[in-house]
């Protein structure tokens, strides 16, 4: 009986075999490293770990990759032992400085680490786990060199026999995620993510991928790069809508999702393996272009709960493995330099220096889709860009904001009404009802409905270039005469809240950078009572009656309205001469400074128009700065 791969002979069959009678088992394929068959055929061990040894030596046209499977660490439940390989496989520290002058003398032989590792782990019964499957197998052609014989053709047998049944490669074993892990995650954003989603791609696609190339001259090879490589191209469809945005689910894993295929498309590349076809290559692209607004200034990717060790190295391999045409300006805009005297050359995987293209960016720095469920405001593509990432597939709606890199809320945008004795929280399946993006502003509204409760819609807007965003709730179709109403900013850690003591306002720093939040529909003075409080904690609630309600927040960062004064008031609505009550329309004028702003908000439809600060409109939202001459000029007009 012949050993190939893809099928589904078990391990068992070839475990009596002696490593003699295991290498003549082994089918080649016609083609492979005459040295390699040529030793495999005799059952010569030695001869075949060196012919192993010459064949992936490192080369100019096949230069050596540090451990990547670093990056899929964090999506397991690590143990000692994974963690032992860990230390074991990434580069160690420079050696110490010798002492010149110091007399030589002979230094004790000192074992690889990976062999060290791999003794120990010998004497256990315990099989291999899916990490520990992934390193070995991207490590074992760079440390082969280094390893005993013996070692060396016992790691290789392990993981070829693993190799011969595609299902063990699905099956590989892994430790469940803890308990309270998964409860702070599910107080902080709302739900639980699913591991599934970058698992599956690395079991189901990297792993026989993998196993494909490295053990490329054995017969059935080609069954296990083709299923890798076609399962990963239905992934990358069933995962993106039509443009190629990932579904939200992915986004808060989305650095393991991405750790996957960029380890693919790094392989394919330097061992000219074609991970999958044209079009699919295309749509990885714009995956990527729509990704990229999300990427911080240090790496990291926004919204995500999970984050590489050397995120900035992580985000370069990313976009340059993806063959982004606007890779090497997106890189030099979205991420901040690096100190004095740190340089980084940007190569391609076929070592050439990239041409160095201008800083224009073709497309937007933003992104919306309801198919994949999430947006991204945000003003521009520099690293130093305020932005804003709402994510609304879930029950649960996130919001990340970020000023000029720092990030000030993440997590979920939490709501609930009392109305008599029953509490009811803002979560269900939300819908994005407007999008709307220009030079002066980008703005999202998104709504929810709550049979026999609410209507909610939530409203964001985030200015281009006057250093401000809006955000507000409104309420229609309460089913009640008097209600009580709470909502939760999701402030991070570390945040510096206080309030003022002569207004309502809220002035938060974090970073250096400095912010005031204004609860526009509640009275600007103390000395003036009103059931509503809006706290240092950034939460905001109230108490209030008839079918409608509208709460925005307006939140200010512009460093020459720091200190200035704010007053703002509610404004009196009119339509044909008649004042409307406040469960009809709402509007409110805020100054800061020298600078004013109109937001208005219609809560029931009328074919009349409505006058408010002297502004006529039909239009059911209007924001707008209030110019020196009284006249209104509109930021976002919403029908």
């Amino acid at each position: 009986m012949q050993l190939e791969l893809g099928g589904t002979t078990s391990g068992e069959s070839w475990a009596a075999l002696s490593d003699k009678e295991f290498l003549k088992a082994v089918s080649w394929k016609r083609g492979a490293v005459p040295a390699l068959v040529q030793a495999a055929k005799k059952g010569d061990v030695p001869a075949f770990v060196a012919a192993l040894v010459e064949y992936w030596r490192p080369s100019a046209d096949k230069p050596a990759l540090l451990c990547r499977s670093v990056w899929s660490l964090q999506a397991f439940a690590v143990s000692p032992r994974e963690t032992a390989l860990a230390a074991a496989v990434l580069p160690s520290v420079s050696p110490p400085v010798k002492k010149l002058g110091a007399k030589k003398s002979p230094q004790p032989v000192v074992a690889d680490p990976l062999e060290t590792w791999w003794l120990q782990r010998a004497g256990t019964a315990s099989p291999l786990t899916t990490w520990e499957y992934l390193t070995l197998l991207e490590m074992l052609p760079q440390s082969l060199s280094r390893l005993s014989v013996p070692t060396a053709f016992a790691i290789w047998r392990k993981l070829l026999t693993i190799a011969g049944d595609i299902n063990q490669l699905a099956q590989l074993p892994d430790a469940p995620r803890g308990g309270q892990e998964q409860a702070a995650e599910i107080a902080r954003y709302g739900y639980l993510t699913d591991p599934f989603l970058d698992l599956s791609l690395l079991r189901n696609c990297e792993l026989p991928w993998l196993a494909g190339v490295i053990f490329a001259g054995v017969k059935g090879s080609e069954k296990l790069l083709e299923a890798g490589s076609e399962l990963l191209e239905h992934e990358l469809y069933e995962r993106t809508d039509e443009q190629g945005a990932p579904h939200s689910d992915l986004l808060p894993r989305l650095p393991l999702w991405l750790a996957v295929i960029t380890r693919i498309l790094q392989t394919g590349a330097i061992e000219e393996v074609p991970v999958w076809d044209a079009d699919a290559s295309e749509h990885y692209r714009s995956l990527i272009e729509k990704i990229a607004p999300l990427i911080r200034p240090d790496g990291t990717f926004a919204v995500s709960r999970v984050q590489m060790p050397d995120s900035r190295e992580f985000a370069e391999a990313v976009l340059w493995a993806s063959g982004w045409p606007d890779t090497e300006a997106a890189l030099r805009t979205l991420l901040t330099p690096l100190r004095r005297g740190v340089k980084r050359a940007a190569v391609t995987l076929d070592g050439v220096a990239p041409r160095r293209p201008p800083l224009e960016i073709c497309i937007g720095p933003v992104n919306q889709s309801d198919d994949a469920g999430w947006a991204v405001l945000r003003t521009h593509w520099g690293a130093h860009a305020d932005r804003i990432t709402v994510t609304h597939d879930q029950p649960a709606m996130n919001v990340e904001f970020s000023v000029r890199g720092q990030t000030i809320l993440d997590g979920e945008w939490y709501s609930e009404i009392t109305i008599g004795e029953t509490t009811t929280p803002f979560r269900g399946n939300w819908y994005c009802v407007c999008w709307q993006t220009d030079q002066d502003a980008d703005y999202i509204e998104l709504q929810l409905f709550i049979r026999g409760v609410v209507r909610v819609e939530r409203q964001i807007l985030l200015s281009r270039t006057r250093q401000f965003c809006l955000i507000a709730e409104s309420l229609g179709d309460i089913k009640g005469e008097a209600f009580s109403y709470r909502t939760q900013f999701p402030l991070i850690a570390g945040i510096n809240s206080t309030t003022s003591a002569s207004t309502r306002e809220v002035q938060l720093e974090a970073g250096g950078v400095k912010l005031r939040a204004f609860p526009v529909t509640l009275p600007d003075r103390h000395v003036l009572s009103t059931p509503g409080r809006f706290g240092a904690d950034f939460g905001f609630q109230t108490a209030a009656s008839g079918s409608a309600w509208y709460n925005p927040i307006l939140i200010d960062w512009s460093p020459a309205r720091r200190t200035a004064e704010a007053t703002w008031k509610t404004l009196t609505v009119a339509e044909q001469q008649t004042v409307l009550k406040p469960e009809f329309a709402s509007g409110h004028r805020i100054k800061v400074g020298n600078h004013q702003w109109l937001i208005y908000r219609s809560l029931r439809q009328s074919i009349e128009p409505r006058s408010v600060l002297g502004h006529q409109t039909h239009y059911e939202t209007v924001i707008g700065a209030v110019e020196k001459n009284g006249d209104i000029t509109p930021l976002m007009l919403v029908e």
